[in-house]
């Protein structure tokens, strides 16, 4: 044929990637190799090579929605690279452009490596949710601290908020059964799934070891709860917030007692006519009360509780 040889090149391919709404997005590049010069029309429609609609590799749900130009190396008239966009956005789509065998129309054959009569060979079960979680909030949608006229916070306000859940499923034939104590409950310590560090926390991780036709196997199940850009209240560290703030808890910076702004020594508020607060004070970055000017804009410190975790290691997106 035509096309003797093609592959995926990792300079272009990446994903998934996971935007809001749950769809998941890749991109591949494959370079094509002829034994003949050919027009990149004619390379695209070649047996084998990936076509509109068909369904990612890696991902029965996700579908070829687009596909560059070819292009002919500027040495080389017989190699070519090729871009192909996949997105779990458009199954309407994709579904009619799918034959009734199950295979899509046009080049391509079913990929061997994908058989499920062998469980090792079945790709990751992914599903996307939202969850609710309840967390407390001091400061309103446009980050305004939420403060009476005088501007003193009232107490902390609790809501139900939604956060992306990913739900993954997968088999593998041995399992570090050590990660799932250092993974569960943790966040992650690098880019995980596209996502920065310490932005996806492992909600729940379970392994169960399943039998098949003789043959056993762990099956493991995680679920990864994904961090909005307002679980920070403030980025600045000399607001009391920090760069990597994702599942921090924060709390008020106030207290019945100060730091005296002479000595640094610790000492009890008094109200002027000589009584102790019935609620904290507010407080500045150095432990004292903060200027009478500046109690509109109260100071919230965060506190990491959630250790790094070496998600990556888990393969589960692999």
């Amino acid at each position: 044929m035509p096309v003797t040889d093609f592959g995926i090149l990792a300079d272009g391919t990446w994903g998934p990637r996971f935007a809001p709404d749950g769809t998941r997005t890749y991109a591949v590049r494959l370079f094509a190799k002829t034994d003949v010069e050919m027009t990149g029309p004619e390379v695209l429609a070649s047996a084998g090579m990936p076509v509109k609609f068909g369904t990612h590799a890696d991902d029965p749900e996700a579908y070829c929605v687009a596909i560059s130009e070819a292009i002919q190396d500027v040495d080389d008239a017989t190699y070519w690279t090729i871009d192909y966009d996949y997105s779990t956005r458009v199954p309407e789509f994709a579904q009619a452009a799918t034959s009734a065998s199950g295979g899509p129309t046009g080049g391509g054959e079913s990929d061997p490596q994908h058989n499920d009569a062998d469980p090792l060979d079945r790709r990751p079960v992914i599903k996307l949710r939202n969850k609710k979680f309840k967390r407390l909030v001091f400061t309103d949608l446009d980050g305004d601290a939420i403060v009476n006229a005088a501007g003193v916070p009232f107490e902390a306000h609790t809501l139900e908020v939604s956060r992306l859940v990913i739900d993954v499923t997968r088999n593998v034939p041995d399992w570090d059964y050590t990660l799932l104590n250092l993974c569960e409950d943790g966040v992650n310590e690098s880019s995980f799934i596209g996502y920065a560090a310490r932005r996806v926390w492992c909600m729940e991780l379970t392994a169960d070891i399943e039998w098949q036709q003789n043959q056993s196997y762990w099956k493991l199940h995680g679920q990864f709860v994904v961090g909005n850009d307002d679980d920070i209240l403030t980025t600045d560290p000399a607001r009391g917030g920090a760069a990597d703030a994702w599942w921090y808890e924060w709390k008020l910076n106030a207290g019945y007692d100060a730091l005296d702004e002479t000595t640094g020594v610790l000492t009890p508020i008094f109200l002027p006519g000589g009584q102790r607060p019935a609620r904290p004070v507010l407080l500045n970055l150095f432990g004292e009360r903060l200027a009478a000017s500046q109690l509109g804009n109260p100071i919230f410190l965060g506190f990491r509780v959630k250790r790094d975790a070496p998600l990556h290691a888990l393969g589960l997106f692999n």
